[in-house]
């Protein structure tokens, strides 16, 4: 295991490792922008060529169309876990068993559905997982990167020291370091939340959605998804309408993931879905946790259906 900075950077120093020059990266058509940034890098820096694999249109991969990919023996498969923008479940037991038949290296970011989504992580067939802190409610500044399997030793992207066993150099923030060790502690004991409960009021609050805003879709709803992550698209409406006025109201909310919070950009999952257009420009991400009342979620519905009718009207 090597300790990170953040997810992105150990999703970095994998595939730094792993794509050399001229190789090929197989990775799903709606992967984190730290993989498919660092991808794009590696083409340009290395000559590397990049393969994206197809989803279906809830965002989940489709296995029938991945073994082609992985005959021409890649030097990385990437998948995320969950999706961090729809919150789709991806299938990564058959993912990863479809790459260890082909002898290629499984790279799996479970950033987002450590803690959240029941798996015995342990047991997958990855060769490399990522891991965040701040994802799991550790504090920010700590993610690991763990190794086994077909991933050859990761290489530092950080030179100095001989921290992390020469694979990071840079004096360690060890208070984030323990809160991520203990937080994976209480996943193991199934302690960090109460991921049922997220889920029912997840249900509880799209049902409220769609009732109250005539035409709204909430995208990925017939697959399973995070617990605690809804995409809304409302036809009629545009984001950055809706956000502002979410925003007067105290209510936060983005048009895509929680890291692009604020930016407005064309979504890459969505097109890779066949989204309609309409709903790409109408879209709404909520996300929230075990402190986030009944109360707050019917407040958001309040606001978000005023909102859209101004729009609409």
């Amino acid at each position: 295991m090597t300790f990170t900075g953040s997810g992105s950077e150990a999703l970095n120093q994998a595939l730094r490792t792993l794509v050399g020059v001229g190789a090929l990266a197989v990775a799903s058509a709606v992967e984190h922008p730290a993989v498919l940034a660092a991808l794009e890098s590696l083409e340009a820096e290395r000559g590397a060529r990049v393969s994206l694999a197809p989803v279906d249109a809830h965002g989940r991969l489709e296995l029938t169309l991945l073994p082609p990919l992985l005959e021409p023996h890649p030097a990385v498969f990437c998948l995320q876990a969950a999706q961090n923008e729809v919150g789709t479940l991806q299938p990564v037991a058959e993912a990863g068993a479809l790459a260890a038949d082909a002898e290629v290296p499984f790279l799996l970011d479970a950033s987002q559905a450590i803690g959240r989504v029941d798996h015995a992580w342990r047991d997958l067939p990855w060769d490399y997982l990522v891991i965040s802190g701040h994802k799991l409610r550790a504090p920010r500044g700590a993610a690991a990167l763990v190794h086994r399997g077909r991933a050859p030793e990761p290489r530092p992207l950080i030179l100095g020291g001989a921290q992390e066993r020469g694979r990071r150099a840079g004096t360690e923030p060890v208070a984030p370091i323990v809160a991520l060790g203990e937080a994976c502690r209480l996943v193991a004991a199934g302690e960090l939340l109460d991921a049922a409960a997220l889920e029912a009021e997840r249900d509880w609050f799209e049902g409220a959605l769609t009732a109250a805003i005539p035409g709204g879709v909430v995208v990925g709803q017939v697959v399973p998804r995070l617990p605690h992550t809804t995409l809304f698209a409302i036809p009629g409406a545009r984001s950055e309408a809706l956000l502002a006025q979410l925003d007067l109201a105290g209510i936060s909310a983005s048009a895509g993931s929680a890291c692009s919070s604020g930016a407005l950009e064309r979504s890459h999952v969505l097109e890779a879905m066949g989204v309609p257009e309409a709903w790409i420009a109408g879209r709404v991400r909520f996300s929230f946790g075990p402190e986030t009342t009944r109360a707050e979620l019917e407040r958001a519905v309040e606001v978000l259906a005023a909102a859209v009718e101004r729009c609409r009207g």
